[in-house]
């Protein structure tokens, strides 16, 4: 998860740029000279000889042979070098050159997130976002930063355009849905959650977390089908038991006592010796007046279960029981 630019990926991003130097006016001489000069600067970066790079970049300073290529390049220089105040007045003058380009901006934000200014780091972010609406990765970043800051309506703006336009990028829906379940506001998490479902339906996580909203909210008859289809597609065994379990449960709350035996016998396919699992499909038999069969599931679990008190309550229930045959 990306929160801001590293100085490798700084430096990357400025040689990867297809700079052109030339200045119209200039003798076809002159021209392939600066352009040989202008790759020279690019070397000296990738050397990591920067201020050489500063040094020779202010000599087309002071010739006025300056474009924002130029000045993203002295930036990339004294950025590199930890001289964030230098690299700013750079990547400013950058701008200034291309009021339209995002470029310099992004690497404005980097420089005001390492000299610890996030106020400005996100003002930054704003700017780019008014340029190109569409930059889902700054739109993301400025949500999180605005959550870290703890201006939690502002990150939430931020976030609900991003989910309302792509909800599947980084998981914002999910992460969104799951931090407001986690503060008990179930209500507004639930329409996240249901988007981050909605967006990669092949994923088992966000359908266990909705699954999970629906049981905090006591709406079983949508958490069992969002359990089930997680244990559908989920690759690992580890936690079907336990969804399982909840299935089953949710079941017996709507007093689909069938149902529920058939989930039970689903876990004791997986883990036989599963003590809740025999107590949970002996009480749907009880509730259900099918002593037959619930008698044989109790003397099972007499035989394997070590919890002492939990048999005498069991033993003392198969005595009823065969009392009442």
């Amino acid at each position: 998860m990306r929160r801001f630019l590293s100085v490798s990926l700084v430096v990357a991003l400025a040689l990867s740029a297809s700079l052109c130097w030339a200045q119209t006016g200039k003798s076809g001489k002159e021209k392939e000279k600066q352009s040989k000069e202008s790759v020279k600067i690019e070397d000296l970066i990738a050397k990591g000889e920067y201020q050489k790079a500063i040094d020779l970049a202010n000599k087309f300073i002071a010739a006025k042979q300056v474009t924002e290529g130029l000045y993203i390049d002295l930036g990339v220089a004294h950025f590199s070098l930890k001289q964030y105040p230098d690299a700013l007045a750079a990547f400013e003058k950058a701008a200034e050159l291309n009021p339209f380009g995002i470029k310099a901006l992004e690497y404005e934000a980097t420089c005001y997130h390492e000299m610890n200014q996030e106020d400005k780091v996100a003002d930054t972010y704003q700017k780019i976002l008014t340029i190109d609406p569409t930059q889902d990765e700054v739109r993301y970043d400025l949500g999180h930063l605005y959550e870290k800051m703890g201006k939690m309506p502002e990150a939430m703006q931020q976030y609900d355009q991003l989910v309302s336009t792509n909800p599947g990028f980084k998981d914002v829906a999910y992460d969104v849905g799951v931090m407001l379940m986690q503060k008990g506001e179930l209500d507004k998490a639930e329409p996240y959650l249901q988007k981050a479902v909605a967006a990669k339906p092949e994923e088992d996580t966000p359908k266990l977390a909705l699954a999970q909203l629906y049981l905090k909210q006591e709406k079983y008859d949508k958490a069992i089908p969002m359990l089930q289809d997680y244990v559908k597609v989920t690759k690992s065994d580890l936690y079907k038991p336990a969804v399982l379990h909840n299935i089953a449960v949710s079941q017996m709350k709507l007093k689909k006592y069938d149902d529920a035996v058939a989930t039970y016998d689903q876990i004791l396919a997986l883990r036989p010796n599963e003590e809740r699992a025999l107590l949970g499909k002996a009480q749907c038999y009880l509730e259900l007046k099918d002593y037959a069969k619930a008698v044989p599931v109790l003397e099972t679990y007499m035989k394997i279960s070590q919890d002492e008190a939990k048999k005498k309550e069991v033993a003392k229930l198969l005595k009823e029981i065969k009392g009442k045959k």
